[in-house]
């Protein structure tokens, strides 16, 4: 197939065979024979949907074993083409036989070949009929425009089959379907972006769907296309520079200059020459950018470059904008507008215009099937203060538009229809937490026996703030620099980080704030960075490691926290110390950094006080020193735990090792604090265990008195300390000091809980 006009006549061919045949089996081996001459392809085939049998059936095929054709069945989801019907999805791979997906049939003689495109044969109706593919020797994946031409014939078979009622169909599972999803399971896991309880109706957001919509079109005159196509950019251009403005009303960490690159996608002459060619080739404009906007973003998926595979995303959303601003897509705002207030939004991906758009609305809650915690998504709902979840894979499969559906921060479950009494139960639930938020709240943070306990709180974003003073929290004990770095798509310079770091301590007013040293790598990576291949990337070359070889990036990033130190109670901690050496060699580049501010302000600046994460056992084991040294120790307890253990925090096999609660590590919490209360410093607790309630008697007893924790679990943790007196945690210390598992230790400790009275 060398162009549209080609393209156009294997179109007509396919519908005036169907037209003209009599009956099913003819009409299909005509059209598989027609597709393989046409498009040059050595194998075409067309697999249709028994009901009666729950079973795919190969119908038609061009180049495979004929003898052999009538005993090829396979269940939906069975194979790359029971995959391609049971997910509604086209599949385009090289190398099908190394797909751990693939189902072989020998007699067909399929070995010589090197390459698979199935696409689904979509329906007129809201039923599906089967799958259509190709296969070659060639071993590439087919090229996109024999995708798109095989999924506009694809499509075309399936009206033509309804209208001469020859289909034999089922219900379509999967996404293809939105009217019959699968069967529910009652609950799904999910990662917890942001906590909270939602309770509520799903709108299902399907920005990711448009692109299906734009099929194989000609258009009759290039240069008029091509005037439709400059009008459209110009529209498109408009409302990027409103998405820019909104963004940065939105989200100050949120770097808007992501719509400066979309301004720019919008005047690259590759990018619109390429969409241009395409329209001289006879295709209309919103065929055309389709099919430019496909090729780039496989060009940029292919390099391995992370930031280039990174503004794929970009394209695409461009590429959307291209096509509303052309008239072709108008879901781009309306399917916004579905999104009403009191709804919950369920997507596989949500760009970042999706994010911007949805600003407008009153939404519950966010599910995404993809993303993470430094996703867009993830960000626009810290923002909104509603609970987000992310990494569901197949969620809106399950799902369709006014499912009743309740999300638990506290559990990460998300509750499909759930029944009555599950109902009744986050009722209950969602009244108690209104009265406590109408109530006059009690925010002292003391023992039973007087001891004051200070309680500030972990901050990735400004917008966390508002949360903190929700629950009475005036401190920010552990400010993670590196969020703000990880949700952007490049490095942030000094005036923008100085910009963002300011706010945040003039926000925390006397109280003050503590800001982390930027601390990447490892489970942390930054997209637009080339970290280089490592084996075990936790152990390697990230977080303080990284910025003592790379003073370009250590030092705009010294020069903005120092300048923030001069507005507040500032305090900078370094993580992921191993040696004390580092911390030295710390310490001289920051002396120099501030030396450097001095000359270029005339007069002197402050030195804020400098403090040592401990989370790596060598750290553990020179306390002392770091003691000696710093002017407070934090204590990790998330990666002293992991490090300690030896474990991977993320892998399941190996979860049960991680033991908060283990000798060992009770062991290494009295080590640390001794040498700190030796050395009259300051130590704080700022991983998850300070947000445990069960932890506190060690920390009491250990005379921790400075815990930064989770702002939601402020309440537990202050309802806790009431109830507990210093005296007799130390008590408890001494019991358990001699035990030798966690599961002693953690009974112990339930134990005394429970004797303990409530006040």
């Amino acid at each position: 197939m060398s162009d549209a006009s080609t393209a156009l006549e294997i179109i007509r061919s396919v519908a005036q065979t169907m037209q003209e045949s009599a009956s099913t089996r003819p009409a299909l081996e005509a059209v598989v024979k027609l597709i393989s001459e046409k498009m040059d392809v050595d194998v075409c085939s067309i697999y249709l949907y028994q009901p009666d049998t729950n079973r795919l059936r190969l119908a038609a095929s061009e180049g495979l074993n004929r003898e052999r054709l009538s005993d090829v069945t396979m269940s939906p989801g069975e194979g790359l083409t029971g995959y391609v019907f049971s997910r509604g999805e086209i599949v385009n791979i090289a190398n099908p036989s190394e797909d751990s997906r693939n189902k072989y049939f020998p007699a067909l003689g399929e070995d010589r070949l090197k390459n698979f495109l199935g696409i689904p044969i979509p329906p007129a109706s809201k039923w599906g009929a089967g799958v259509m593919t190709l296969q070659s020797t060639e071993g590439e994946p087919f090229p996109s425009m024999v995708e798109d031409l095989a999924y506009t014939l694809a499509a075309q078979l399936g009206t033509l089959l309804e209208n001469r009622s020859l289909k034999s169909v089922s219900a379509l599972p999967g996404k293809a379907d939105p009217e019959a999803p699968k069967e529910a399971p009652p609950f799904v896991r999910a990662q917890v972006a942001v906590g909270g309880i939602a309770d509520g109706r799903t709108v299902i957001l399907k920005t990711h769907q448009i692109w299906d919509t734009i099929i194989f079109t000609e258009c009759e005159d290039p240069r008029v296309e091509i005037q439709l196509l400059q009008r459209a950019l110009e529209v498109a251009r408009q409302e990027s520079l409103w998405l820019k403005k909104r963004a940065g009303e939105l989200f100050a960490e949120l770097d808007a200059r992501i719509f400066e690159a979309h301004e720019l996608m919008l005047k690259d002459e590759h990018y619109i020459g390429l969409i241009e060619s395409h329209i001289r080739e006879n295709l209309a404009a919103p065929f055309a950018v389709k099919l430019a906007t496909r090729e780039l973003v496989k060009s940029m998926m292919d390099t391995g470059n992370v930031l280039l595979s990174s503004r794929a995303a970009d394209l695409r959303d461009v590429g959307l904008r291209i096509l509303n601003a052309l008239g072709e897509v108008k879901q781009s705002k309306s399917i916004h507008d579905q999104a009403e207030d009191g709804n919950i939004v369920a997507a596989v991906e949500l760009l970042p215009s999706d994010l911007i758009y949805l600003s407008t609305r009153k939404i519950l809650g966010i599910m995404c099937e993809t993303g993470g915690l430094t996703s867009h998504a993830a960000i626009l709902a810290r923002s909104l203060g509603i609970p987000c979840f992310m990494g569901i894979p197949g969620l809106t499969s399950y799902l369709q538009n006014n499912t009743r559906v309740i999300m638990d921060g506290n559990s990460g479950l998300i509750y499909i229809n759930p029944d009555a009494h599950v109902q009744r139960e986050y009722s209950r639930l969602l009244e108690d937490l209104g009265t406590r938020m109408l109530a006059v709240p009690s925010f002292e943070s003391v023992t039973r026996d007087g001891e004051q306990i200070h309680l500030s709180g972990n901050l990735s974003l400004i917008s966390d703030l508002e949360l903190m003073e929700q629950y009475g929290i005036e401190g920010v004990g552990l400010y993670r620099s590196e969020f703000f770095f990880m949700i952007r798509s490049s490095f942030p310079d000094e005036e923008t980080q100085f910009e963002i770091y300011r706010r945040v301590l003039e926000r925390c007013g006397s109280h003050g704030a503590t800001f982390r040293l930027l601390d990447v790598g490892g489970d942390k990576p930054l997209k637009y960075f080339d970290w280089g291949k490592e084996e075990n990337p936790s152990l390697g070359w990230r977080s303080i490691r990284m910025l003592l070889s790379r003073p370009d990036i250590l030092r705009p990033h010294l020069r903005a926290l120092l300048r923030t130190a001069q507005f507040g109670e500032f305090r900078l901690v370094i993580p992921m110390l191993s040696l004390i050496t580092e911390f030295r060699a710390l310490k001289e580049q920051i002396q120099e950094v501030l030396t450097e501010l001095e000359a270029e302000a005339g007069h002197p600046l402050r030195m804020p006080p400098i403090g040592a994460m401990i989370e790596i056992p060598s750290a553990m084991m020179q306390i002392r020193d770091f003691a000696r040294e710093a002017d407070f120790l934090s204590i990790g307890t998330n990666d002293l735990i992991q490090y300690l253990f030896a474990i991977d925090r993320g892998n399941e096999r190996v979860a049960s090792y991680y033991q908060p609660f283990h000798p060992a590590l009770i062991q290494a919490l009295m080590r640390i604090t001794a040498a700190a209360h030796d050395a009259g410093k300051v130590v704080t607790v700022c991983g998850e265990m300070a947000s445990d309630p069960q932890a506190l008697p060690l920390f009491l007893a250990l005379g921790i008195t400075h815990l930064s924790i989770a702002p939601a679990a402020a309440d537990a943790i202050r309802t806790a300390l009431r109830n507990l007196s210093v005296k007799d945690c130390k008590k408890l210390l001494g019991k358990i000091a001699n035990l030798h598992t966690a599961e002693q230790v953690k009974d112990e400790i339930e134990a005394f809980l429970e004797s303990v009275p409530a006040l």
